[in-house]
């Protein structure tokens, strides 16, 4: 993977999807950075007001505390101490409105999940550098890979090629996947059975974030669509679209332990 010309850096993950953190973690330390990794926004603030990190990583969409109520309440402790971390959003969303409310709330940088090395690097250099520019508008990237694949399960060979044919750490975030995922949708569906819209939204969002790194057009887009229908909170319709994304699941499932049959 392509390497940063920036000395080795400490660098603060907040994210708060497990697949997402080994994916993160990863790609910076084969980068040659140290990486520290939290699972929300207040641990986020906390670990950024007691150590130091040349740049932070951070999710938008966590628990307890979001990456932008983070980074707010970090701007406001830094005008009194005089400093500034560089903080990178991370979101699936490259919208203008996204970008918009990053800006807004302090972020410096943003990159697309799932980002590519290169990306990454290219942010860390911006952001290092004091670079004002706008944030980049990504070219087409997942989103529109996702929209043109046809409704797969998955796609092993696409996935492997985003991560420069490492078979290894595809398998290990398979593997990680095939061991999170079940609990992920059990919470989902105690959120849905209560007919609670808020943690519904989180839940589907974070599975949407899991799956996409298996380019699962078809699970992607069941969580979507929970997400959507989350919002609105009417239980009938939760549970029809929650259905969905159980069988969708469980062919991304049997795609993954097909494609890798060690993983039984």
């Amino acid at each position: 993977m392509t390497k940063t010309c920036n000395p080795q850096l400490r660098v603060l993950i907040a994210e708060d999807n497990p697949v997402s953190q080994m994916f993160a973690l990863r790609l910076i330390e084969k980068q040659g950075h140290i990486a520290h990794v939290v699972a929300n926004g207040q641990l986020a603030v906390d670990a950024m007001l007691n150590e130091d990190f040349d740049v932070v990583l951070m999710d938008i969409n966590m628990p307890i505390k979001n990456g932008l109520e983070a980074v707010q309440q970090l701007r406001e402790w830094e005008q009194v101490l005089g400093t500034h971390v560089p903080v990178i959003a991370a979101t699936a969303n490259a919208s203008a409105p996204d970008r918009e409310k990053c800006l807004a709330a302090g972020m410096d940088d943003f990159v697309s999940k799932p980002f590519k090395a290169e990306e990454l690097a290219a942010a860390f250099d911006r952001v290092l550098q004091g670079s004002t520019i706008e944030f980049p508008v990504f070219p087409a990237s997942d989103q529109s890979e996702l929209s043109l694949l046809p409704r797969s399960a998955c796609d092993i060979p696409a996935a492997r090629k985003r991560l420069n044919g490492d078979d290894g750490f595809l398998k290990q975030l398979a593997q990680l996947f095939l061991e999170t995922v079940p609990e992920q949708m059990k919470s989902l569906n105690t959120a849905v059975q209560n007919g609670n819209g808020p943690l519904t939204v989180d839940l589907a969002h974070s599975i949407k974030g899991s799956v996409k790194y298996f380019f699962s057009a078809s699970a992607y887009d069941a969580a979507q669509r929970l997400e959507f229908v989350g919002t609105a909170g009417n239980r009938a319709i939760m549970e029809q679209t929650y259905e969905e994304l159980v069988i969708e699941i469980g062919n991304l499932r049997k795609d993954l332990l097909n494609g890798f049959p060690s993983l039984h």
